[in-house]
Formats: structure tokens, sequence, C-alpha cells
């Protein structure tokens, strides 16, 4: 006789709870960051001069966590941003939130923060989706355009600390966002080393999605199909778990559309 309770519908239906809300959530908190990556669909100046800042309240980010866990199993929640999330005023607060519910917490960020109580609330996230689109600081620099020239410093500092936590306490989990230009193509194995080095557990490569505004940044088809050549034949040489995602971003009709950093 088969068992239903392994269904988590079933399951729910048998406790008298309905199933009807998600298992996981995203919440994009804000539109404030202090890079203007060339690729990105929300802060590059090459589409958008004029970003806009908004924020969105704890009280209304707490009422959708609570929201989700009365109508659903929820277990997994992430934020994101069409900026940056660390510079959210209650991103403690909210991480404190999360973790007392017991949920997995996932924190999308480019980590160029450099305080002390950031570093020590983002320690208690389970998971970073890190947007880095070089190891290399002239490289980073010139697509990303940081506001201030500790930005790049700070992220390698904090990629260091995290990926030491991790070794220790098995979290947090680091995967890392590269979006693929012609800026950053002739460093991508370089990076792969500079993962690996660090005990990274995921490097996924995205391929900018092509656009009137994006034709500055693009690499050629047959470099980039030679790149995901070499990871298909050389993936097994590195600890780091990589893929490729190819061209996010471009519309059937042809409207200007870049990548997200978490594309």
């Amino acid at each position: 006789m088969p068992n239903y309770t392994q269904s988590p519908i079933l399951r729910d239906i048998c406790s008298d709870k309905v199933s009807t809300g998600p298992r996981q959530i995203t919440i994009k908190i804000n539109s404030i960051c202090n890079l203007k990556c060339e690729f990105c669909s929300a802060q590059s100046s090459l589409i958008n001069n004029n970003p806009s800042r908004n924020i969105m309240p704890l009280s209304l980010i707490k009422k959708i966590i609570e929201d989700a866990i009365e109508l659903s199993s929820i277990k997994s929640i992430t934020i994101s941003a069409e900026g940056e999330t660390s510079l959210h005023p209650g991103i403690l607060q909210m991480i404190d939130f999360i973790k007392k519910k017991g949920l997995f917490l996932q924190i999308n960020s480019n980590l160029t923060f450099d305080k002390d109580l950031l570093r020590l609330g983002f320690a208690k996230a389970d998971k970073f989706l890190v947007n880095m689109c070089a190891h290399d600081e002239n490289v980073y620099s010139k697509q990303c355009h940081p506001s201030s020239n500790k930005a790049f410093r700070n992220l390698i500092d904090n990629l260091k600390l995290f990926s030491a936590l991790h070794r220790v306490r098995g979290k947090p989990e680091i995967e890392l966002n590269c979006v693929v230009t012609r800026y950053n193509y002739s460093y991508l194995k370089a990076m792969i080393e500079f993962a690996d080095s660090l005990n990274i557990s995921r490097l996924r490569f995205v391929a900018l999605g092509p656009a009137p505004e994006t034709t500055k940044l693009l690499v050629s088809e047959n470099k980039f199909n030679e790149f995901k050549e070499f990871i298909k034949n050389n993936s097994c040489k590195y600890k780091v778990k990589m893929r490729v995602t190819e061209y996010i971003g471009a519309k059937a009709n042809n409207t200007p559309q870049l990548n997200s950093c978490f594309s």
C-alpha cells in the first residue's frame, strides 16, 4: 500500500492544513546599490542614468514572511534586491527574524561591505549568491564602477572570511555569479582557480543578453562556446561546481534588456 504521508500536500490535508503557499520565496528588499555594473538591468548607466532608490519597509518584509509561513510549510527565504541587500537599514533585524523562524536563509549580495556588525549578521546566513564579475581588481572596477576604492578588497576579505567559516561549520555555502563580458573573458579560467583556492561551493557563468546597449560588452558566440567546451572538458579537475547559463535578458521584441546581477 502506498505511503501517502510522503506527499507534502496530502500530509497537510491529513493535518487539516491547506497547502496553498510556496516552499521558498524571494523578496527583493531595495533598489539601492554601491556599484554601477554595466551589465546590470537595474543600475547600469548604459540604460539608466537615474535608477530608483526604493526601500521596502521592514514591517512589510516581516508580514510577507509571516503570511508565507501561515499559508504553507515554507522552508527557505532568499533576500535579494535590484541593488545591494546590505544597504537596507533593517537587514540585520531581517536576518535575525528569519533565522528565529527556523528558515533556511540565502542572501544575494556583492559582499563589498566593511562593517564588522554586518559581517556578524551575514554569518548567520545559510548561503550567499555573490555578484562577482572578476577576481582582478582592475577588471572588476572597469565593469562595476564601485563608489568606494575599498569595495573590491572588502569583497575579497569577506569571501575569505565566509569561506573559512564554511570550512569550520559547514555554512554558509557560497555561489559566485559571474556575468561574462569581453572585458573579463580572458580572466575566466583564472577566476576558476581563484574560486577553487577559496573552496567556493559553486561558480556560475552567465552569458550577457544581447541588446543595443550591451554591444560593447558582448563576447563573441564562438568564444563563449569555446569556454563552455573548456568547462565541459575540465570541470572534473576542480573542486568548485560550475555551470554555464546561456543568454539571459534578450527579449523577443528586442526591447533593451541587461542582466540582473543575480539572473
